[in-house]
């Protein structure tokens, strides 16, 4: 016999969460990207539950703000970006 055991732990309502792909850790302090005006920038964040999936963010964003996931590790604070949506070229 076997089952499937789902336990929660927490919940933490309203809260902004990244996917794991968006976060840049160097050394103790953490980062994202984020795009204003077509324009990358590296923002630092202070993050809190992590379940390896998603991230809480404490501090640091907003909820109307744009996060680079795909090719973050490809690009540099001030560099030009071009944002799409998942799906679209």
């Amino acid at each position: 016999m076997y089952a499937r055991v789902t336990l929660e732990l927490e919940k933490h309502a309203q809260v902004l969460t990244l996917p794991a792909a968006a976060l840049l850790v160097e050394g103790d302090k953490m980062f994202t990207f984020v795009v204003k005006e077509g324009i990358a920038k590296k923002i630092p964040i202070k993050t809190g539950f992590d379940n390896g999936i998603e991230i809480e963010v404490s501090e640091g964003l907003g909820d109307q703000d744009e996060v680079v996931i795909s090719g973050r590790n490809l690009i540099s604070n001030g560099d030009l970006v071009r944002v799409t949506k998942r799906g679209q070229k």
